[in-house]
């Protein structure tokens, strides 16, 4: 029996703290984990261990804690999330719980959530707004703006029932932190956890918890407007919105006025008339390493990694204005460039009076996300001068930084813009709760598929258009992707 499997044999439990000097406050912090670990053991009759998910210490953190009879794991990749993904991977026990290392949480609140997975759940978040918060222990912007917003985005698009989503005291099954696949390295690592088990139907469950001012004489790591903009662009990017929003927008009827309710009604008609998409109809890939360029495993530290980074797809609509229409979706990371856009192509004539020697053409309307935000039509024109018909495309632009002028700088981003409109109230640009369960209903078989299959995704070289077999997916269509321009 390897030495590994001696220490894990009888540990039901891990209690783990991701720790980047905080020596301050970690004898407090395993004192209060040691109580935990005894009413655990008087409750449920399960064994614990104490990990330290040590991120670089200079401090001595990491022999105090051996001192104490705590476990150090070492997690050389820095990042709140980071820690503790290399804790939670080091922890012998099939429970595991979660509590950062400043004095701010009481481990004993985390006896409840072992007791929750003991019933039945796999995961359970603490909820301080229901356990209670001390004065000066949490900011005001983060208690009366940041949390209530983020937690209720998160909601709203993935429906996880829980009223703080970014607790700092967690407990959740090791079988299904493993089946999560857990990889952002920082906070928003308390968002990524919530929604992916809520994406995978895990039973979530939620108990209060408090929060007391945290025991260190310096600031937090924290930093409330960076880590709450990195919660909101993870919501946003695992939300279904960016697969459903914009085509759904390009497809949908007329409303009958311009409101939230009407072209929500409208979005959510398309939604329901996709068609289920064929295993063939799309390609999956994953980017990797190219000479000094670390890929997708590198950088999630896992070399058995089957997330994708690429997905390509054919889709119909079966409503009687889009059937026989294909709609090509493609997105990705490590791409040649960054850049998000809609071609409408239209189809050509039927007939051309110009006969075959001018060769094919057809008129494409672009619409520019980002960057450089605007409005192409490529149209036919014949070309001037002597010698015959000759058709030509060219393109009439509209660009905003040239049709605005200087105001065009004060046009918001993406990002600020949805922001805003949670502030205002206006939903318009959001999806319903009904729109996300049809999303999901379309895409939850193609990921069933996936996983069934055991298959994994098709590698691709960083800076390319992504995986050959995309581009195939077009061509046996006698059809070809758009250029992806630096």
């Amino acid at each position: 029996m390897g030495e590994s499997e001696q220490a894990s044999q009888g540990i039901d439990v891990s209690i783990i703290m991701p720790c980047l000097n905080e020596i301050q406050s970690l004898p407090h912090c395993i004192a209060n984990a040691k109580e935990a670990a005894h009413r655990i053991e008087m409750a449920y009759g399960l064994t614990s261990e104490i990990i330290i998910a040590d991120n670089g210490s200079t401090d001595g953190s990491q022999a105090y804690a051996v001192s104490q009879g705590a476990r150090v794991v070492a997690v050389p990749r820095r990042g709140y999330g980071a820690a503790l993904i290399g804790g939670c991977e080091g922890g012998h026990g099939r429970y595991l719980l979660m509590g950062d290392a400043d004095g701010s949480y009481d481990f004993t609140d985390g006896v409840a959530m072992i007791g929750q997975l003991v019933d039945g759940a796999d995961l359970c978040m603490g909820s301080r707004f229901a356990g209670g918060i001390a004065k000066g222990a949490m900011p005001w912007k983060n208690r009366y703006i940041g949390n209530p917003v983020l937690t209720g985005i998160l909601n709203l698009f993935f429906r996880s029932g829980i009223d703080d989503a970014h607790c700092g005291i967690r407990a959740i099954t090791k079988r299904a932190f493993m089946e999560c696949g857990l990889s952002s390295t920082g906070m928003e690592f308390a968002s990524e956890m919530v929604i992916k088990a809520s994406l995978r139907g895990l039973h979530i469950e939620q108990v209060p918890a408090k929060l007391q001012p945290d025991l260190r004489d310096r600031a937090p790591h924290l930093r409330p407007w960076r880590d709450g903009w990195r919660h909101l662009r993870y919501l946003l990017m695992l939300s279904p919105t960016w697969v459903f929003g914009v085509p759904s927008l390009i497809a949908m009827e007329p409303p009958a006025k311009f409101d939230p309710a009407a072209v929500r009604d409208e979005k959510l008609k398309v939604i329901r008339a996709l068609d289920p998409v064929a295993p063939a109809q799309i390609v999956r890939g994953q980017y990797r390493a190219d000479g000094d360029k670390p890929g997708y495993r590198d950088h999630v530290d896992n070399q058995a990694s089957t997330t994708e980074s690429f997905v390509a797809l054919k889709a119909h609509i079966s409503n009687w204005r889009w059937a026989g229409t294909p709609f090509y979706l493609r997105t990705g990371k490590r791409l040649r460039a960054r850049t998000s856009e809609i071609a409408v192509v239209f189809k050509e004539a039927p007939h051309s009076i110009f006969g075959a020697e001018a060769g094919r053409h057809r008129n494409i309307l672009t619409i520019r996300l980002q960057p450089n935000e605007g409005i192409d039509l490529d149209v036919t024109i014949k070309e001037p001068g002597p010698g015959g018909m000759r058709l030509i495309d060219v393109p009439l632009d509209m660009t905003f930084t040239e049709a605005l002028g200087p105001d065009a700088e004060d046009v918001p981003d993406a990002y600020e813009r949805l922001i805003m409109d949670v502030i205002r109230g206006n939903q318009t640009l959001f999806m319903r709760g009904d729109e996300v369960e049809a999303a999901w209903a379309w895409t939850d078989p193609i990921i069933a598929a996936w996983d069934a299959g055991g298959t994994e995704p098709i590698l691709y070289d960083s800076g390319s258009a992504g995986p050959e077999e995309a581009l195939a997916l077009m061509h046996r269509d006698g059809r070809r992707w758009r250029e992806i321009r630096t």
